[in-house]
């Protein structure tokens, strides 16, 4: 997190870290940070108030591995959440999206 008075930035602060090449990011209804981790092809629940990270769901297929000289994540795979609390992820790898309904 970066916060700015005028012109220059404050010092950021680690809102999240031990995560796997985070990518897509999404504001939860209660207010936490839903993040595509494609290094472990999981969707992460982080609450920003203490850094604890919930498993929303694993073994997504979502981003395959990069070609040779570019990075494991080359393609991008995002999160939204829908005002009724369904999530949806895009999985690169295999050209889909995904819609994941909590109970």
């Amino acid at each position: 997190q970066i916060d700015f008075e005028g012109k220059t930035p404050n010092t950021p602060f680690v809102v999240a870290s031990d995560l796997s090449n985070p990518e897509g990011l999404a504001w939860d209804q209660d207010g936490s940070l839903v993040v595509v981790e494609t290094g472990t092809n999981r969707l992460t629940r982080i609450d920003l108030s203490t850094g604890d990270k919930t498993t929303i769901v694993d073994n997504l297929e979502i981003s395959g591995p990069g070609p040779e000289g570019f990075p494991p994540t080359y393609g991008f795979d995002g999160v939204a959440i829908s005002p009724s609390g369904d999530i949806y992820v895009t999985g690169g790898a295999v050209n889909v999206i995904y819609r994941i309904t909590q109970n």
